[in-house]
C-alpha cells in the first residue's frame, strides 16, 4: 500500500480484494498448490513482468471484488465497517466506483501521452487530474509509475486484463457461475488468445 498517498475508504475493499483474497496472494497459493505441487510446473513459480501472465494476472486482480462479493460490494463494505464504528455509505461508494470504471483508459491515454507522443509531463498530469478527477498528488503519483522504465508500459496490463477477463467471466455458460468461472483464473494457467478464442 503506497502510504505517501491519503487513502479512500471506498477503495480499501477493492484493494484488499485485489492484492490477497481472492485477487493476487491466492492467484499465487492456489497455482503453487495445484500446478506446482501436484503438477510439477515448476515455471508456476516464476513471474513475469510485461507479460501475457501480467496481462491475466491484474485483470483477475482487478476483477476479484466483483467475483468474490458482486456488484452490491458497498452494502457488504459498509457492514464492516459499521463494525468498526465507522460510518460509510456503501451504496455512493458502489455507485461511484461503478462511474469511474470507465475512466481506466485514461491512464492508458496517459502513457501514450508520455511515451508515444512525447507530451511534456505538466500537460499529461493535467490530462490525468481532469481525467481521472483526481488530485495533482495522485495525478503525479501515477506520472511516477508511468515514467519509470520497468512499469511504464504496465498500465496497459490492468486496463486490457480487465476488459478481457470481465468479457470472459460476462460470457459464461448459462450452466456455470461466476465463481466457477473465476475459480478457472486461479488455478489454470490461461493464456489471453484462449479466453478470446472461447
Amino acid at each position: 500500500m503506497n502510504a505517501d498517498l491519503r487513502q479512500q475508504m471506498s477503495n480499501l475493499p477493492r484493494l484488499v480484494a485485489h492484492e490477497s483474497y481472492p485477487g493476487h496472494h491466492t492467484e499465487h497459493c492456489r497455482k503453487e498448490a495445484g500446478m506446482v505441487a501436484k503438477r510439477g510446473h515448476a515455471e508456476e513459480t516464476l513471474f513475469l513482468v510485461n507479460t501475457p501472465q501480467c496481462l491475466m494476472a491484474e485483470g483477475l486482480a482487478d476483477l476479484a471484488l466483483h467475483a468474490a462479493i458482486g456488484s452490491h460490494w458497498g452494502d457488504w463494505a459498509g457492514e464492516i465497517y459499521a463494525d468498526l464504528g465507522l460510518r460509510f455509505d456503501g451504496e455512493r461508494a458502489a455507485t461511484v466506483s461503478e462511474a469511474t470504471s470507465a475512466l481506466a483508459d485514461v491512464r492508458q491515454d496517459a502513457a501514450l501521452m508520455l511515451h508515444d507522443e512525447h507530451r511534456d509531463v505538466d500537460e499529461v498530469a493535467a490530462f490525468l487530474k481532469r481525467w481521472l478527477l483526481v488530485s495533482d498528488e495522485r495525478a503525479r503519483q501515477t506520472l511516477r509509475f508511468l515514467s519509470s522504465p520497468l512499469w511504464r508500459a504496465y498500465t496497459s496490463t490492468y486496463v486490457e486484463g480487465y476488459r478481457l477477463l470481465r468479457a470472459w467471466l460476462d460470457d459464461r455458460p448459462a450452466d456455470v457461475s461466476l465463481t466457477e468461472r473465476f475459480g478457472r483464473l486461479l488455478d489454470e494457467p490461461l493464456i489471453p488468445s484462449a479466453l478470446r478464442a472461447a
